[in-house]
Order: C-alpha cells, then structure tokens, then sequence
C-alpha cells in the first residue's frame, strides 16, 4: 500500500513533500514507480470490473451475471 505524504488541501504539506523530492530526487523516482505500480495494479480494467461486478451483485442479489470471459471483438484489439 502507499500512504499519502501530505494532507488534502494542506499547502504547507505539499510544499514541503515538493522540496523532499527536488533534495532527493532518486527517492521521488523510486516513490513515483512504486505509486504508478500501486495504481495499474489497483485501478486496472479487470479489477475495476471486478469490483462493479461485485457491487451489482451486492445490489441485485437474485440477478444472473454471466461472467464468462468474453473477448474483445478484433477491431477493438486494433487487428
């Protein structure tokens, strides 16, 4: 998981986590891949399917999804 390094609207927060970075600036890269990792790994197209299919389910107890995989058509795969 990765944690916030400032508070939401805290100026003086941000400013500082922006002076961290520009002193060290390897530690704002490794930082900066480990939150891009975080985020395609928890935001990916599967997983945020996952997670509707999961609400929908939880909203619609009696309802019948078919959650067979179904590929992309080919001109969506750009073939």
């Amino acid at each position: 998981a990765t944690q916030s390094i400032f508070e939401q609207e805290n100026v003086e927060q941000l400013a500082a986590a922006m002076q961290i970075c520009l002193d060290d600036p390897a530690a704002a890269i490794d930082r900066g891949r480990k939150a891009s990792h975080y985020v395609s790994e928890r935001f990916s197209p599967e997983n945020i399917v996952d997670q509707f299919l999961e609400i929908y389910q939880e909203m619609n107890p009696n309802s019948q999804i078919d959650l067979t995989p179904n590929p992309l058509p080919e001109r969506a795969r750009g073939l």
